[in-house]
Order: structure tokens, then C-alpha cells, then sequence
């Protein structure tokens, strides 16, 4: 069930309304019930590998908490993680040793975002920061907290379960914050993203009909769209969260204002990146293991990225590419661009658009044959008409009119935003009422009349 379908939200008016008037201690119940239908309405069918996994994380951390031997330890993740690699990444495995054979058909919803986060709770209590819990409902609302379980935010142990231990009123200053960053995520998600995807697809579907400009605008929209989409998603979750009481982990701080390929992962899938950093950087040694090893660890981390999106070589070199460039940046101290006057700072943003953005063509190709022919396309396509005859007659010039304003508006918010160091919900709050109100049904409007909804327009990030 999406977020932005009206069945949700009529569900989630009637849930918001439950854990307002009803006694604070029987929230938590409220919730995890919610959790469990939100999940069922999306995937029904793999619903016991969530419940099954939350069981042994449950058990599996007292005891991490007790016994500190390294070999069990270590067994415990692999038996934590073997559902995500049995259901991801076995048949892709099989398929690069030559052996054509699926598995699974259906990957579960969700399950590298809720595996990631019980096997960061594991370590946790294995480290000793924080304790393992002894409330089979608290864990598994943990897990199953619903606005974070299709697509994150990856919440740590540490943030979410204190909230969950120690429930509270929803306050209306909490209530009404939600509401804009659910709204605001909804603009981004079925009006600016879906308007942009049409745009994208046509040009990425008939690559060989397409001019060299048309084909490389459509790799640099496609990273808007991906933005759109994901943060969109990142809202909503946010908002609703936040409508409930709870507060939830950042996952964007306007990544496309970075002026290094280092800034930009301090910005983009923010809780992705924390995820990895502690989970796996630190304990292959991080930078403190010299020059060489440090680069080699980077490499892993962001191969392991890469492959964490999808099971495909495509991701592993989006990853790799992204690795090599941080890893560069390390070695050459290129990494600090915003503090070296306006100068080295634009062209540091200049230079981290460009490779973030062309790494992005292998995020969207289906397979490593189409991203190469993409790419070759890019030089044979400088003959072609500049607008192919194709795209005039299939793309309506609303699209274009649609894709033009939201990346205008985009634009705007992320710099006004980055300048009042604020978020748009509260920048928005206090401007005069009729400004603010204009912006409000501006944010309702246009994806209430034009925006795109159905199973044509699932979130990005819900099939890792």
C-alpha cells in the first residue's frame, strides 16, 4: 500500500485519530498491528520472513548481550542475513557461474532495509551501546514500524527505541510538521517525480532514435527523478512518523548542492551511509589502517553498496565508480571543496553534478549491454536531429512544462533551505498567511489534479 494512495491515507487519518484519543498505553499495540496490516496489504506472502527474522533478532540479541564469543557472534548475522541472500542475490550468484536457475521469484518488500536495521541493532548490543530488549512488542514495532518499512529510513537502535520504550502524546506542533512534510514529499513524488519519469523513459526506451543532447539531459533528469522519488518517499515516512509522535532518521540534506563526490554521500541516503560507515568501514579499519588499506576498504564499502541496490553488475559499477572517485578525492584532498573559497567551491559542485549524474546511467540501465549502447549512443547520436521527430509526437508539452517547474522548484527550495539552514516546513510556517496558504494548495493541488498514481508509479527504492 503507497503512501500516496488514497486508501492509505484514509486509513492512516483513522489511525492518527486512534493514537490521539486513545489511553498513550495502549499506542504501541496500535502501532505494531498497523505495521503488521501495512505490510500484509503490500506482501502478504512474505510476511512470515519479517515476523521469523524479528523472533531470532529478538533472541538472538539477549544473548549476543550475555555471551560475547566472536563465532557465535558471527554465526548469528549469517543466519540474519541468509533470508536477504537467499531471496536477492543466490539466483545472481548462480546465474554469473553459469547455472541458469531462479530461486525466488519475488524479492520480499523491504527486506534489505529491515534486515540492515535488525543486524545494526545485533551489533549494537554485541558492542554494549545499547541494551538488548527485553519487550518482544517494542522490538518488533522496531522492526515494523510501517512509514519505514518498504523504504527506510534504516533507524538505529538508538533513536527509535527510546521513543518506542517511552511513548508520548502527539503534539500539534508535531501533527501539523508531519502534514507539510507529507505533503511536500507527495508534490515530489506523484507530480515532480512521475512527470519527470515520462520524460525519462521515453528517451531511455528509444535510445537509438534520440540525439546526443536529448540522451545525455535524460541521464541528468533521471538523477532528479531518483531524487524526487526517494526523497519524496523519505517525506512522506518522515511525516507520518512524525504524526504518530515518533521521530525518525534524516535521509537527505540537499545532496545536489555538494561540491565533492565525499559531500555528497554526507548527504544522499543518509542513513545508508551511517549504516555502513559504522557497520563496516570502522571494522575493516577504516582510514586508520594507512593509505593503501584505507582506499581498499572505501572500495569495499561502495562495492557492497553498489551490490546492496541490486544483484546486478550494473550497481557494482555505479558503486565502484562512486568508490573510486572518494577515494581519489582522499588521496588528492579534494574532499573539502566548501571551504576553499567560491571559486574551487563551483567548480567542486560542477565537477560532483557531472560524475554523480553520469554514474547514474548504470543505476537506471537494466543490464551492462544497454549502458554501454547508451553510452556509445551519446557519440553516434550528434548527427541526429537535435529534437527527434519521435519525441515531439509522443511527449506532451505539459510533461516538459511540468518537469521544467519542478526542477525550478527543486532548485529554489534545496538553495533556500541550504541558506536558512531550515527544512521547507518550518521556512513555511512563517511566512504571512497568504503566502503560506498559496504554497499549501500549490503542494495539494497540482498533484491532486495532475499527478500520476497505481502500480505504474511504485517507488524506486521499494524493490531493494
Amino acid at each position: 500500500m503507497a503512501f500516496y494512495s488514497f486508501s492509505f491515507l484514509a486509513l492512516f487519518a483513522v489511525l492518527s485519530l486512534f493514537v490521539g484519543i486513545m489511553p498513550i498505553k495502549f499506542k504501541n499495540v496500535l502501532l505494531f498491528a498497523a505495521g503488521i496490516l501495512f505490510y500484509s496489504f503490500g506482501d502478504l506472502s512474505h510476511l512470515f520472513i519479517l515476523v521469523l527474522l524479528c523472533i531470532f533478532t529478538y533472541f538472538t540479541g539477549i544473548i549476543a548481550e550475555k555471551n560475547k564469543s566472536k563465532a557465535l557472534f558471527a554465526l548469528v548475522l549469517v543466519v540474519s542475513f541468509s533470508p536477504l541472500f537467499l531471496y536477492k542475490y543466490l539466483s545472481w550468484l548462480l546465474g554469473l557461474a553459469g547455472i541458469d536457475f531462479t530461486v525466488f521469484r519475488s524479492l520480499p518488500l523491504g527486506i534489505s532495509f529491515f534486515t540492515f536495521q535488525a543486524a545494526g541493532y545485533l551489533i549494537d548490543v554485541y558492542r554494549g551501546k545499547v541494551k538488548a530488549e527485553r519487550n518482544i512488542l517494542h522490538y518488533g514495532l522496531f522492526l515494523s514500524f510501517f512509514p519505514q518499512i518498504t523504504a527506510g529510513p534504516i533507524n538505529s537502535a538508538e533513536l527509535l527505541l527510546p521513543q518506542i520504550k517511552n511513548p508520548k502524546k502527539v503534539t500539534f506542533a508535531e501533527y501539523e510538521n508531519g502534514l507539510k512534510n507529507m505533503a511536500h514529499g507527495l508534490f515530489y513524488k506523484v507530480f515532480c517525480s512521475a512527470s519527470c519519469g515520462y520524460v525519462v523513459d521515453l528517451v531511455f526506451n528509444s535510445p537509438e532514435k534520440t540525439s546526443s543532447l536529448f540522451l545525455a539531459a535524460a541521464v541528468f533528469l533521471y538523477g532528479f527523478q531518483i531524487y524526487w522519488d526517494f526523497n519524496g518517499y523519505t517525506l512522506m515516512a518522515r511525516g507520518c512518523a512524525s504524526c504518530l509522535g515518533i521521530e525518525m532518521a534524516e535521509n537527505f540534506n540537499h545532496p545536489y548542492l555538494s561540491t565533492s563526490i565525499t559531500d555528497f554521500w554526507r548527504r544522499w541516503h543518509i542513513s545508508l551511509s551511517t549504516w555502513f560507515r559504522k557497520y563496516l568501514y570502522f571494522p575493516l579499519g577504516g582510514s586508520r589502517c594507512g593509505a593503501f588499506r584505507a582506499s581498499v576498504n572505501m572500495l569495499i564499502v561502495f562495492a557492497v553498496s553498489g551490490i546492496w541496490h541490486g544483484a546486478d553488475m550494473t550497481f557494482l559499477i555505479w558503486g565502484l565508480i562512486n568508490g573510486v572517485f572518494l577515494v581519489l578525492e582522499k588521496r588528492l584532498n579534494f574532499y573539502d571543496n566548501a571551504k576553499n573559497g567560491k571559486v574551487r567551491k563551483f567548480f567542486g559542485w560542477l565537477y560532483t553534478y557531472i560524475v554523480v549524474n553520469a554514474a547514474w546511467l548504470f543505476f537506471r540501465a537494466d543490464n551492462m549491454g544497454f549502458a554501454v549502447n547508451y553510452a556509445l549512443e551519446i557519440g553516434k547520436g550528434i548527427k541526429r536531429a537535435l529534437i527527434p521527430s519521435y519525441f515531439i509526437s509522443t511527449t506532451p508539452l505539459i510533461k516538459l512544462a511540468f518537469t521544467a517547474f519542478a526542477v525550478a522548484c527543486t532548485i529554489f527550495i534545496d538553495i533556500y533551505e541550504e541558506k536558512k539552514k531550515s527544512n521547507f516546513a518550518e521556512i513555511i510556517s512563517a511566512k504571512k498567511p497568504l503566502v503560506r496558504w498559496l504554497v499549501y494548495i500549490i503542494l495539494l493541488l497540482l498533484p491532486l489534479c495532475f499527478g500520476e498514481y497505481g502500480s505504474s508509479s511504485t517507488f524506486i527504492y521499494s524493490r531493494f
